[in-house]
């Protein structure tokens, strides 16, 4: 699965129509999560399963902020 356009953005440093969905999950989770826009989360919220979701909020490239934002919409949506 490639990123759609208006996600490409997000990955300046990188070739984003290189990116591999399936095996840099979290790395552009991680991303989005920081830098997304509304129509980018959801995109992400149809595309990465919770555990994803967990697992990129444990990064410490996602600053603390974010990670409580998050962590408290995803406890409320069980």
């Amino acid at each position: 699965m490639k990123l759609p356009s208006y996600v490409k953005k997000y990955f300046w440093e990188v070739d984003a129509d290189k990116l591999d969905l399936n095996k840099r999950k979290v790395y552009i989770l991680k991303r989005l999560l920081e830098y997304g826009d509304p129509q980018t989360i959801s995109w992400a919220w149809k595309v990465f399963s919770r555990k994803i979701w967990l697992e990129a909020l444990k990064s410490k490239e996602v600053s603390m902020m974010t990670k409580n934002f998050w962590r408290s919409l995803l406890s409320k949506k069980k």
